[in-house]
Formats: structure tokens, sequence, C-alpha cells
């Protein structure tokens, strides 16, 4: 089974890699202006999605040295090619009952380096921009309220995925 979960996580990455106009390319696509490309990622028991937009790369997660009375979500920093890296685990428990080794390390763009912790990379979706849902009109009372500031919201296999708001993510 953990094979199987390493061969998922290395076709997701790369079809990240292989999206045009995103990580590498310098020119964009025209028919990219109404799609948005994003990775869904398992952190904890929720699945999360991050505009592709907003990532400057996945690694496998380096040590983390703990930081004393660390913000909400904090859970230490880690060197990453040689940069200081906050790392967040935006996980509901925030234990680390899986081995922070088999872990992946999602790293934001920004003047400061952050980086996600999850646990799995599930996939890379492009979507219609109007697939999406406003975050305004997306919770009904059944639906509990993210903890994570909420872009959109979009549905993949039955499920509604939280697109996060890496800007403000960024700012808590």
């Amino acid at each position: 089974m953990t094979k199987r979960k390493a061969s998922s996580t290395i076709q997701a990455l790369l079809r990240l890699a292989s999206l045009p106009g995103k990580l590498n390319a310098a020119d964009d696509e025209p028919h990219t202006a109404d799609q948005l490309s994003v990775l869904m990622l398992d952190i904890g028991e929720e699945v999360f999605a991050v505009s592709v937009e907003t990532i400057e790369g996945v690694v496998d997660c380096p040590k983390l040295a703990p930081l004393p009375f660390p913000p909400e979500g904090i859970i230490g920093v880690a060197s990453v090619r040689g940069r200081m890296t906050l790392v967040m685990n935006l996980s509901a428990s925030n234990s680390s009952s899986q081995s922070v080794n088999r872990q992946r390390l999602v790293l934001l763009k920004g003047e400061s380096q952050m980086g996600l912790l999850a646990d799995r990379i599930e996939d890379v979706v492009t979507l219609a921009r109007d697939a999406v849902e406003s975050s305004g009109k997306r919770l009904g009372n059944k639906e509990p309220q993210p903890r994570w500031p909420v872009s959109g919201l979009f549905k993949n296999k039955e499920r509604r995925i939280p697109i996060l708001d890496c800007e403000r993510l960024l700012e808590t």
C-alpha cells in the first residue's frame, strides 16, 4: 500500500510539473485564463487544494526543529534548499501520528519561506473557474466552518474540496 501511495504522489507531481505556464514556463497559454489548476493534498483526515500558481515546489519533509510557543498551525522550522522555512500543519488534530519522513512539504511562494505539511499529495486537477464556488456562498448549516482561510470550493468525486487562500493563510 505504501508503494501505491508513493506512485500516486509521483504521478501528481509529474502532472504538476507538466502544466503549461505555471511553474517553469514563462508564457501563459490564452485558454488558461478561465481555468484554475489546483494541487489536492491530504492533511490529517481532511483534503485541501492549493492553487498551483501559489506553489514554489514540493519536497520530502526535512527534519523539523520545534519552536517555543509558536502561533497556531506552525509546528517548527526546517532548512529547505538552504533557506529557513516555517512549517505549518493544518491538521485538525495537529499531532504527528504519521512519521514526518513520509510527509511532503508544499512550499508556498512569497517573501517569507512557508511550507504546508501534507500527509499525501493526491492529485493535480484543472478546473473551469466557474466550477469553483465562491467562499461567500459555500457553506450551509450542515457543513462545519473551516479553521483556515478558504477562497472557494469545488466538487471532486462527490466531495467538496476547499481551496486554501494562501495569501490570507500567510497573514495568520
